[in-house]
Order: structure tokens, then sequence, then C-alpha cells
């Protein structure tokens, strides 16, 4: 299901899931999720969130990957994996990039196991970043 204007309850749902898990620099509300030019990619069972992803085209070739989350109960169940396999072929661009904290070391194996490679190291509000991308093999 695809995160659209109609969506405010289960935007709510992802914006705190991302305020309590992702380390974020700012703080996020349903607004930010609903008016977001990123598409939001969640799973669910009824109302309830059990994760999510979005992916915003940033060009005419190169999309991101952009906020991953999946619950710390919920971890190692493959719901990281199956939100990649959801949003991935949906790229419409050549390109597709990532961003990770250095100390991310699950989604950093996540994302190696996608094809994504380390490409730069950047900091960003003070938290050193990994810069990850690929091709995109579904266009």
């Amino acid at each position: 299901m695809l995160i659209t204007g109609n969506s405010p309850q289960i935007a709510t749902i992802i914006a705190n899931l991302l305020n309590e898990n992702n380390n974020l620099p700012k703080k996020y509300d349903a607004g930010h999720i609903l008016n977001s030019r990123a598409t939001y990619y969640p799973i669910l069972i009824g109302q309830q969130v059990l994760a999510s992803v979005a992916m915003d085209r940033l060009s005419f070739f190169m999309t991101e990957v952009k906020h991953l989350v999946v619950p710390p109960a919920l971890r190692g169940a493959g719901l990281a994996k199956r939100l990649l396999s959801i949003c991935l072929p949906a790229a419409t661009t050549p390109y597709l990039v990532a961003t990770v904290r250095t100390d991310n070391a699950p989604s950093l194996h996540l994302f190696h196991q996608a094809g994504f490679m380390e490409l730069a190291e950047v900091i960003n509000d003070g938290h050193p970043l990994k810069f990850l991308g690929r091709q995109n093999l579904f266009q």
C-alpha cells in the first residue's frame, strides 16, 4: 500500500516509528509524511504499520531510498529485506542512492546485500553517514 493524502492515521504511525527508532536530526509528523514528495511503502496488518520505507525521486537520474524503519521487536524477521523488494522495482531512475549511519551495521549489511556500494562517507548534523549507490537493475 502506498501512502497518499488520504492516509493520515498511517502517516502518523510512520512518523512516530521514525521518531522513535531512526535517530533522525529532525522530528516528523503526519504532515511531513503526507506532504513529502517521497512515496512511503509500509508493511501493514490492518491499520498497524509493521515497518516502512520511502522512495524519493531526486532527479531524472537518481532516486533516494530513505526512512527505512523496523521496530526493534520485529527486527530479524526479514521485514527490511521485504521492504526493499517492494520499493526498489518501483524506481524509474537509472541510479538509486541511500545514506546510512556508519554505526548501523544491520542496515549497511542489508543495502550491501541489495547491491549498493559505498561511494563516500559524509557528516550530517554531526553524524557520520555512508553514502551508498547502485544502478537500478529494474529499469
